[in-house]
């Protein structure tokens, strides 16, 4: 588990601008959030490897940045073992429908026709049997822990959730999260994804298919 002390700094420090230089011996883990670093990281002081904690990470950044990736998108990964020297990609991007959907145009680009099918957890879990050694409920504590207890909004995910502010409004589903008091969160604020954290609580331990 975070520290919830933890979780409001480096929430906090997900910011534009020049950042800190950093070195590591045995690993370095680089995302766009440092919630998600932290989560790699942990995983690798534990004795995970690259994968375990590739896929910590990406786990966590579906929660603490909902503006650049969802489970209902997609999971990319070129994977280097360093022990056999082979390397390996997976591709899990999203896929269109096998039927075509009559009718389609820009009218259903907010809507539920233009979801693709996910790619996410297929490549997760495919990442995770062939290349992780760290069990499946470790890799997916963090997100499912920032799901539920937040993070703080950093004004760039303020300023993304700003521009879209219309579709949110929209949605029940996404006004429960985005717009918990009848209004937008404001940098600062903690946001609560319950809906996803369930999700991800439901994948992790049913291994549902989309």
């Amino acid at each position: 588990m975070m520290d919830r002390g933890d979780v409001t700094e480096l929430g906090m420090r997900a910011r534009f601008g020049r950042k800190d230089p950093v070195e590591g011996r045995r690993g370095v883990v680089v995302t766009s959030h440092p919630l998600a670093v932290r989560a790699g990281t942990d995983v690798l002081r534990e004795g995970g490897n690259a994968c375990d904690a590739a896929l910590a990470a990406a786990a966590t950044q579906l929660v603490v940045e909902p503006h650049m990736t969802a489970v209902t998108g997609g999971l990319s990964m070129l994977y280097r073992d360093g022990s056999s020297g082979a390397t390996s990609y997976l591709n899990g991007n999203v896929a269109a429908p096998l039927t075509r959907l009559e009718g389609f145009g820009g009218a259903d680009l907010t809507t539920g026709r233009a979801v693709p099918v996910p790619g996410w957890w297929p490549a997760f879990r495919a990442a995770h049997s062939r290349f992780a050694t760290t069990a499946r409920h470790r890799l997916l504590a963090p997100a499912v822990q920032l799901a539920h207890e937040g993070f703080p909004v950093h004004p760039y995910l303020f300023g993304e959730l700003y521009t879209h502010r219309a579709e949110l409004g929209a949605h029940p589903q996404a006004r429960e999260a985005y717009l918990p008091h009848g209004s937008l969160v404001t940098p600062g604020d903690t946001l609560r994804q319950e809906r996803l954290g369930r999700t991800l609580q439901r994948l992790r331990d049913e291994d549902l298919d989309f």
